[in-house]
């Protein structure tokens, strides 16, 4: 469905280096976003984001702490600095 086509745009994923979290970022990818993978472990969010570059999708991780807001800063500044835009969803 063209709907769900998410062609050029970027999308920040939470958690979304395992379970349920990287079932969501993988299918924004498959959709064809670039997805940013922010979660606390380092090592666990890069391999994800291997993962899903060896599948041929664009995806980076960035190490961020939630709880912390000059974390989520840095997540928001590393996102624009990589791809100088991030998405939010239309619907609301």
């Amino acid at each position: 469905m063209e709907r769900f086509r998410l062609k050029d745009k970027v999308a920040i994923v939470t958690g979304g280096n395992q379970g349920i979290g990287f079932v969501i970022t993988e299918g924004l990818a498959d959709a064809g976003a670039t997805v940013v993978i922010a979660n606390r472990r380092e090592a666990e969010g890069r391999q994800a984001a291997e993962k899903l570059t060896e599948k041929g999708f664009k995806a980076v991780s960035i190490p961020t702490d939630v709880a912390d807001v000059a974390s989520i800063e840095n997540l928001v500044s590393e996102t624009m600095g990589k791809f100088q835009k991030i998405d939010r969803s239309e619907e609301r």
